[in-house]
């Protein structure tokens, strides 16, 4: 059983992450995967594909046919989308 990784405010310590995650650059499956169970922002592969083409997703690098995301752009896609804490819905 595996418990739920806290993410640091600039990205989590590779060592403290699951294996699966250590890699430099994640594919899409591993990606959607990494943001719902590192940061708890659940983001399916549909959605990432289709940021892909009209914008507003994490920066990517190709490899031939093959996207990859470098976990430094999805932490600082997280970090930069999460707002600033509130205590009313009222607040902007």
């Amino acid at each position: 059983m595996m418990d739920k990784i806290e993410p640091a405010s600039a990205g989590p310590e590779k060592s403290c992450l699951p294996p699966r995650f250590r890699k430099a650059r994640l594919n899409p499956p591993e990606a959607s995967a990494y943001l719902a169970e590192v940061h708890g922002t659940p983001v399916a592969v549909a959605t990432l594909n289709k940021m892909r083409c009209v914008g507003g997703g994490p920066q990517f690098n190709r490899f031939g046919r093959a996207i990859l995301y470098p976990r430094d752009s999805l932490d600082a896609w997280v970090a930069e989308r999460l707002g600033a804490t509130m205590t009313s819905t009222s607040q902007r």
